[in-house]
């Protein structure tokens, strides 16, 4: 029987590309797949350092897989074991010298470092440039995304594939990461989230996870928004057809940190490769997606999503928004519709069709905005310090413990006294990200999800030199917010 034509390498090649990029961990791989006195050997040798492990009382936790080529020299960390499974979460971000270094340090790494419980603050960040193989140039990299944050378990990883002529631009690089990105943590659950990432609110666990210890996914269904978006909303739902082989649903690019099981980005890769059986690997089939349209034609969120909706869902807490929350299809797109013809990537049928269940449709607020898409300090830092101040000082008054449910001073510090906790709702940080028009839509179920978590408030440990500066700030806490639209995500 014919084999498949290949595409630009063969079996071998393909292979030594993932052992390039993956170090290490390939390397083990392949010994393990080895003769069986191979295995026995790994096996007795792991058995031994964990025994030794356990009579030290120290607890291992690497952070990157694969030689000190692409990763970062801290080594292992010493983590204190825990029942939560925050403990078990790793912060994952790339970017770039230069602004990249820049926005993570002023937006992300402070919020992060203000709101993120700190014992469970833990991040990866990977450098997607051609830097790694020029030691003093990748020392001063690998140093900068550290200096001016507070931030303690901040790690830093290179990767080695930069070939933008063959993988694409920068953005496209970006994208591949986040499907290895298993090979660069070893953590349970990775939190991906951009560099640009605002948190807006003390985090807990219950933001993260579910009762039931499931990562909270935060999506939008389709209704008639392609016809109304920007023609690259409808190539994203397009792609994800062609890279799955399966129409698309679930849209997950609304909110971080977008926390997936790590054990499920190598199944995702491999059931791609299932759909594409004409390419060797994962990195060859993927070079593809740029000639499939213009710039920014996909979601990788979208692709992995859709995947684990289709195929571990029970594993997942989901919670669902239409993607236009008006017209005549909030409640799924008819076969028989003119959306259906337009646009047959798209998944059809009612809500109730499609698995999606009434708790599922709860509203569920958000614990960070996409800092950039506010417009405010987009290379003007000075501009975004303020605006990132403001945001805390307002995050700071909503993520305190109520004392009554009515206005005026909610809480034992009186410098919120400005704010009405109650009643506000906190729009502009937990709602206006992706679903600006959810208040003119559906206020009262909006206020009554506010206040439900409003009431889970607990007490934070406080960064009390941040607390300084916000309420000191030569800005004032009425910052003007803009009126923002779906249209630029």
């Amino acid at each position: 029987q014919q084999q498949p034509q290949r595409r630009g390498m063969n079996k071998s090649r393909c292979n030594s590309r993932l052992e390039t990029f993956a170090g290490q961990k390939w390397k083990a791989v392949s010994y393990l797949n080895g003769s069986p006195l191979w295995r026995l050997f790994i096996a007795l040798a792991i058995w031994g350092v964990l025994c030794s492990l356990f009579l030290s009382s120290h607890i291992l936790h690497i952070h990157s897989s694969g030689d000190s080529e692409f990763t970062s020299s801290d080594g292992p960390k010493s983590v204190s074991v825990s029942s939560s499974p925050m403990s078990r979460i790793q912060l994952f971000t790339t970017t770039f010298p230069g602004k990249g270094f820049h926005e993570f340090q002023i937006t992300c790494a402070r919020s992060l470092h203000f709101f993120w419980p700190l014992e469970y603050a833990d991040v990866v960040v990977v450098l997607d440039q051609p830097v790694f193989n020029d030691e003093n140039i990748r020392a001063v990299h690998t140093a900068f995304p550290k200096n001016g944050t507070k931030l303690k378990n901040l790690h830093v990883a290179m990767n080695p594939r930069s070939n933008q002529s063959f993988y694409g631009g920068g953005w496209y690089i970006q994208q591949l990461i986040m499907f290895w990105a298993d090979n660069f943590t070893t953590a349970e659950y990775i939190g991906f989230m951009d560099d640009d990432t605002l948190f807006t609110q003390a985090v807990q666990e219950i933001d993260i996870f579910d009762e039931k210890g499931r990562p909270h996914v935060i999506a939008k269904y389709p209704t008639n928004r392609p016809k109304r978006a920007r023609r690259w909303i409808a190539n994203w739902y397009k792609q994800t057809k062609y890279i799955l082989g399966e129409k698309h649903f679930v849209n997950a690019m609304t909110n971080f940190p977008v926390v997936i099981k790590r054990k499920h980005l190598a199944e995702i890769r491999k059931a791609i490769l299932q759909v594409h059986p004409e390419f060797s690997c994962f990195d060859e089939f993927y070079a593809t997606i740029k000639d499939q349209c213009k710039h920014q034609c996909f979601s990788q969120f979208n692709v992995m999503f859709q995947y684990l909706w289709t195929h571990h869902r029970e594993e997942y807490s989901w919670h669902f928004y239409p993607d236009y929350p008006y017209g005549p299809h909030l409640q799924g797109i008819p076969s028989n519709s003119s959306i259906a013809e337009r646009f047959p990537y798209i998944q059809t049928g009612s809500l109730k069709e499609n698995g999606v269940t009434e708790k599922m449709l709860q509203i569920y607020p958000f614990v960070s905005i996409h800092a950039t898409y506010q417009d405010k300090g987009r290379g003007e830092f000075s501009i975004r310090e303020q605006f990132v101040s403001s945001v805390m000082k307002r995050g700071y008054c909503f993520s305190q413990p109520l004392l009554t449910s009515t206005t005026g001073n909610q809480t034992l510090d009186s410098r919120c006294d400005e704010f009405d906790l109650w009643n506000d709702v906190n729009y502009q940080n937990n709602w206006a990200w992706c679903i600006p028009d959810l208040m003119k839509v559906d206020p009262e179920r909006v206020k009554k999800a506010h206040q439900d978590r409003l009431k889970q408030n607990r007490n934070h440990d406080w960064d009390h030199e941040e607390l300084k500066i916000i309420f000191n700030m030569s800005m004032t806490g009425n910052f003007s917010f803009p009126v923002l639209t779906c249209s630029k995500v």
